[in-house]
């Protein structure tokens, strides 16, 4: 029994650490957009994605965002693309990849 006690204590804690993290990421939120964003073929609003990528979360969350909302685009409107990398560099995200995806977009 203390060692049923014992593991379930540590998931516990791990589900915890977990839980943690996704909301000092607001990962929740970069799924819920990223979930949009391909279901409607990047249709969403620029006002979302702009404040996703102003929000919380690591670099590699708003680079990987960014990415996916270029990818999903059926046809790209520059002004909002470049909205999108301003946001980028304001969060001093290194754009490398972005221009790359941009280019071959």
């Amino acid at each position: 029994l203390t060692k049923r006690k014992q593991i379930i204590a540590k998931h516990t804690n791990i589900a915890t650490a977990l839980l943690k993290v996704i909301k000092e990421r607001s990962l929740d939120a970069y799924t819920e957009k990223e979930n949009e964003l391909m279901m409607m073929r990047g249709r969403v609003d620029m006002s979302d994605i702009l404040s996703v990528l102003k929000g919380r979360g690591t670099k590699m969350d708003k680079l990987r965002f960014a990415i996916m909302y270029l990818i999903s685009l059926e046809t790209m409107n520059q002004t909002e693309v470049e909205d999108v990398e301003a946001a980028l560099r304001e969060a001093e995200v290194d754009t490398r990849a972005f221009h790359y995806a941009k280019k071959i977009k």
